[in-house]
């Protein structure tokens, strides 16, 4: 008699760390002769265990068939034996192989992911307060502070003021500290962050959550200056005197009303820009 391994295989082939190692096996026998003595049939991973199940007589052309559940197992590559004890009577008259190998994949879990960050208030701006909004693949917990980065350029004392939201979306609040420049806010992951099933941001592992790809703020807290200049000489006997008023930058909100003059008025007012 001829004992033939019909099917080997774990159970699934898309196994994610945290998730049972379950491995069926079913064998045939084959050949003119029946088996008439139980044996030990053993599946090993080495590692994370071994179980053995016993094999029943078995007349020919009929199957045996088990799984073998070897619970969470860590992310990698796991070899799987499986065998016959070789002291055992039916591999002594087994004419094939009594003993097989395979290669069972555990995927890490990656855990939830930053999508995207935001602005939600004006740009460019000089505000104290600027807002952002994070928003996740899956629902989270666990985001605070020490979770965010700040990036800045030009700009010096700013910092995370709070921080509110649930599930996927979160919003956080910064001061936009003294000077001006960009401001930008990144999520710093330090594992803290976790989905539903407690999977940390990007999985298991400082760092590989991280995100800097969100949106920044310009900030302009520079005041702009004015010059003011004509071509007409101090002294004049001219009804009207041309004025130009030139600003450091680009200004928007001046009108005739700004000007305060004295034993005059304002006449054809007009510009853009500077």
């Amino acid at each position: 008699s001829e004992l033939r391994f019909f099917s080997f295989r774990v159970l699934d082939d898309n196994l994610e760390e945290g998730e049972d190692l379950a491995v069926r096996v079913i064998i045939v026998a084959e050949g003119s002769l029946d088996v008439t003595e139980p044996f030990d049939l053993t599946v090993a991973v080495p590692g994370v265990g071994t179980q053995t199940a016993e094999v029943p007589s078995l007349a020919r052309g009929f199957t045996f068939a088990n799984n073998f559940n070897f619970g969470p197992s860590p992310a990698g590559n796991h070899r799987v034996d499986m065998f016959i004890d070789p002291e055992n009577v039916i591999a002594e008259y087994n004419e094939g192989d009594n003993m097989a190998s395979m290669i069972a994949t555990v995927l890490p879990q990656l855990g939830p992911e930053v999508v995207s960050i935001i602005k939600t208030s004006a740009n460019p701006t000089k505000a104290g307060t600027l807002n952002f909004r994070i928003t996740f693949s899956e629902s989270v917990s666990g985001v605070d502070a020490p979770d965010l980065c700040l990036a800045a350029i030009g700009v010096s004392g700013a910092v995370v003021i709070s921080v509110s939201g649930s599930g996927a979306i979160w919003n956080v609040a910064v001061s936009s500290g003294s000077g001006s420049g960009s401001l930008c806010l990144n999520v710093c992951d330090n594992d803290t962050i976790v989905n539903g099933s407690g999977i940390p941001l990007g999985g298991s592992g400082v760092g590989n959550g991280d995100f800097s790809d969100g949106e920044c703020y310009t900030i302009d807290k520079t005041k702009p200056t004015v010059v003011l200049s004509t071509t007409v000489g101090s002294r004049t006997n001219a009804l009207s005197i041309p004025v130009t008023a030139t600003f450091s930058e680009p200004v928007t909100g001046f009108v005739a009303a700004d000007i305060t003059l004295i034993n005059a008025t304002v006449t054809g007012f007009g510009g853009s820009g500077s």
